[in-house]
């Protein structure tokens, strides 16, 4: 006789979300379709998720695993953008914190994930100087430009779960606003910034201006 049947869709385990049920194997063991908090869909024993034995896709024990690796690695002499590292200075929310020192002579504590997916290049003088030289601070390009980068660059942003959180990257070139301009250059009145593949990074190849319309039929967030 087969387990009764126990309806836990809508129901949340960890970052998964049981959507509906799939199967049920010859043991009578109901499978759950989940999705993810970071968008991937995944299969899942109801038992599996009541006991907590799976809590995400995967992701979650990859990024264990990645703070685990920031934690042991050695970045002493290493530099990043305008950054070289020179000593390790504690650990904030588990994540190793460096000493480094700016190009222009600053020192700064900055955190290795930081260092190494490119949030942090400098000590903030690098940011001060291309406000001054690009003057675009207060226009619209300059915006659509900070909120891409806080996207997937700011794990406290409101939509960073559907970027940043689910692997999307900016390429090394767009990490100046100059660059970012010259290849996007401005947009039009109703038109915003679009990713071709919605899977995909923030890239020239894979960036265009459309409307809203158009980027509905793409399914981009």
């Amino acid at each position: 006789m087969g387990r009764p049947f126990k309806d836990i869709s809508e129901q949340h385990f960890g970052r998964l979300t049981a959507i509906d049920r799939a199967y049920s194997d010859e043991r009578g063991a109901i499978y759950w379709l989940c999705v993810c908090d970071c968008g991937k869909d995944t299969v899942v024993s109801r038992t599996n998720l009541e006991r907590g034995h799976v809590r995400s896709c995967g992701c979650l024990q990859k990024e264990t695993s990645y703070n685990s690796e920031m934690q042991s690695e050695d970045l002493r002499g290493y530099s990043f953008g305008y950054l070289k590292v020179m000593e390790r200075c504690g650990t904030l929310n588990g994540n190793a914190v460096w000493t480094c020192e700016c190009t222009c002579g600053t020192l700064k504590e900055v955190r290795a994930v930081n260092l190494k997916n490119g949030t942090t290049i400098s000590c903030g003088c690098v940011d001060k100087e291309n406000k001054l030289k690009h003057g675009k601070t207060h226009t619209r390009v300059y915006k659509v430009w900070l909120n891409m980068r806080q996207r997937c660059l700011n794990p406290n942003n409101k939509n960073y779960d559907r970027y940043g959180g689910r692997g999307i990257t900016i390429c090394d070139r767009w990490q100046i606003f100059e660059n970012f301009l010259k290849d996007m250059g401005n947009p039009l009145p109703k038109h915003s910034l679009d990713r071709i593949d919605n899977n995909g990074n923030y890239e020239p190849s894979n960036c265009r201006w459309t409307t809203a319309d158009v980027q509905s039929y793409n399914k981009g967030y």
